[in-house]
């Protein structure tokens, strides 16, 4: 399991891959506004959540300010955010996103940007 999570986290994340917004709607989209709220309040700049389920991934970020990008657009507003640090971020979070997943929770991030 662990290695399937891997390659789609990987086709995903930074090979462009495709997500399911099916997926969204059913892992993720009903804790949208509680983290919404969260995000507002708790001082981060952003939030991003993955779920990944039988290859498919889903995954959701929202800012400060409460918007929430889905999928692809969630993908491209992180790029955005990291910019040429974009690659080496995602390496540096898959292990604890892949440990997450692996054990059943979603993998939920919080990120200040200095």
């Amino acid at each position: 399991m662990k290695k399937r999570i891997e390659k789609a986290l990987q086709e995903v994340l930074l090979e462009e891959g495709e997500m399911s917004f099916s997926l969204y709607e059913f892992d993720l989209k009903e804790s949208v506004e509680d983290w919404k709220n969260n995000t507002a309040t708790s001082g981060v700049d952003f939030f991003f959540a993955i779920t990944e389920n039988t290859g498919y991934v889903a995954m959701v970020l929202i800012t400060k300010k409460r918007e929430l990008y889905i999928n692809e657009e969630a993908r491209d507003k992180l790029k955005q955010f990291w910019k040429e640090n974009y690659a080496n971020n995602i390496k540096l979070f898959l292990p604890g996103i892949i440990r997450d997943l692996t054990d059943g929770f979603l993998a939920q991030i919080d990120v200040s940007i200095t």
